[in-house]
């Protein structure tokens, strides 16, 4: 899935039968994919290939593992949503992508693919639990910027300043319409959603699912 979210791979000699092995090459990168938290928020300590003024525009191969995530799944989710911190790692543009990249990008191989339904109020509430979570700590710290949310499907404006609500104008996109749709509605946020994220958020990681009890799991 992850290739996806990057660029095409190129299906010449792809045998769909043929097991995976670690080293086999699925795709090259087109550009660079740069691990940041929060946009805008640029951590010193932490070495990247990539520049600054990368790094500052948000973890770029946090947002193409949220895409291929609902590429992936889109028959069944209509949201794709990732938490920053299950990311551990950079592409460099250029460079292959195999099994064993994806590996080390996303380590925990015990986070598997979970699906939450979800009404649009609480999906809503979810993104503001994240980013609650990834803001705890003045100035903003690395330990909780892990629980930064990226989404597919679903986009929205961030006020991490904001004492009552940090996220505003949420809105889903309508694959029927091919339209992004208001979220704060009063049919949008009764209305449900299948949102596809890790076993690590479905499990309350990052306080994702704070005081919300999905409709189903």
């Amino acid at each position: 899935g992850l290739s996806v979210g990057l660029t095409s791979r190129d299906d010449t000699n792809n045998n769909e039968d043929a097991p995976l092995q670690e080293d086999d090459v699925l795709t090259r990168a087109a550009g660079n994919f740069c691990s940041a938290y929060i946009p805008l928020v640029v951590y010193g300590k932490y070495s990247s290939f990539c520049t600054r003024e990368e790094l500052a525009r948000g973890g770029t191969v946090q947002q193409a593992i949220a895409i291929a995530q609902e590429n992936q799944t889109r028959r069944r989710a209509d949201v794709s949503i990732l938490n920053a911190g299950a990311v551990r790692s950079e592409i460099q543009a250029g460079s292959p992508v195999t099994a064993d990249t994806i590996y080390t990008i996303l380590p925990f191989r015990d986070n598997t693919v979970s699906y939450l339904e979800l009404t649009g109020s609480d999906l809503i509430r979810v993104i503001d639990n994240a980013l609650g979570y990834a803001s705890q700590v003045v100035p903003l710290d690395p330990t909780y910027g892990g629980g930064y949310p990226y989404a597919s499907g679903l986009r929205y404006d961030v006020d991490l300043s904001s004492t009552t609500e940090k996220v505003l104008n949420v809105q889903v996109y309508d694959g029927q319409s091919q339209r992004w749709l208001a979220l704060d509605t009063k049919d949008a946020k009764e209305k449900s959603y299948m949102v596809v994220t890790s076993s690590f958020i479905a499990r309350g990681g990052d306080d994702y699912l704070t005081d919300i009890e999905p409709l189903s799991m």
